[in-house]
């Protein structure tokens, strides 16, 4: 089995996948409360943006998390640790 990268979730992100959770909750909530083409046509929409805005949110911290231990790990043979 190949070795595989661990790293923490931190509180924020677990927040924010609670935010889009409920988002989608609501959505499907709207979807059952408008039965009606013109409802999933907007149902749909909003669907698919929030899908593509939790997508984009968790590549953006995978991207940040891999550039903050890039930047930790290039700042780490400049500055002494003195104190």
């Amino acid at each position: 089995m190949p070795a595989t990268d661990e790293r923490k979730v931190s509180t924020l992100e677990l927040f924010f996948d609670l935010v889009f959770v409920f988002a989608f909750i609501q959505v499907t909530l709207g979807l059952a409360n408008d039965v009606t083409w013109g409802g999933l046509g907007r149902g749909g929409l909003v669907f698919l943006l929030l899908w593509w805005a939790w997508g984009a949110y968790a590549w953006l911290t995978t991207v940040m998390e891999s550039m903050r231990a890039d930047l930790a790990s290039s700042y780490s043979w400049r500055w002494p640790r003195c104190c």
